[in-house]
């Protein structure tokens, strides 16, 4: 979970801590694919991931409960250049 406090947003944190946590997963651990779930209205993390090259994969209904109610939730998934090549 990646989580920047409230008043510490539009800094461009968020950003570098996926950034260097791309890079490890791929470096240090060779990773080929990662993938996440964000809640569909926060439309500011998924600007971001979609920034990054996370696409869309599905939507998933009913996936969490917040304030009292259902929330659908979208998952993203980046697969890295170096898989891409393989196939």
């Amino acid at each position: 979970m990646l989580c920047v406090r409230e008043d510490m947003r539009g800094q461009g944190i968020g950003r570098a801590l996926l950034e260097q946590g791309i890079t490890w997963a791929q470096q240090s651990l060779g990773l080929m694919r990662l993938e996440l779930h964000v809640w569909a209205d926060n439309w500011r993390a998924i600007n971001l991931y979609q920034s990054l090259g996370f696409l869309q994969e599905g939507t998933h209904p009913a996936f969490g409960f917040r304030e009292g109610a259902y929330v659908t939730a979208i998952s993203m998934g980046k697969v890295f250049s170096s898989v891409e090549k393989i196939q």
